[in-house]
């Protein structure tokens, strides 16, 4: 789980992004000589704002929800 508090949008301090929660979720499993994961990122598909840019007058979304899967071998 991933929470986000209220921060400011702009360097001025004049606007306010509000707070979010995200939740991630991950297994792994090692398969030979490597580990197989998946990571499930922002697994309820929550919307929320990233981050705010031009003065705050834009702002950016969140990634929407996203399954990665990884195949990771030590050398």
């Amino acid at each position: 789980m991933r929470h986000v508090g209220q921060r400011w949008g702009d360097n001025a301090n004049t606007v306010m992004l509000p707070s979010y929660t995200a939740l991630d979720l991950s297994v792994a499993q090692w398969i030979g000589a490597g580990e197989l994961a998946l990571h499930l990122r922002n697994a309820t598909d929550r919307v929320y704002l990233s981050r705010s840019y031009g003065g705050g007058a834009q702002a950016l979304l969140g990634e929407p929800r996203a399954l990665e899967v990884s195949y990771r071998v030590p050398f």
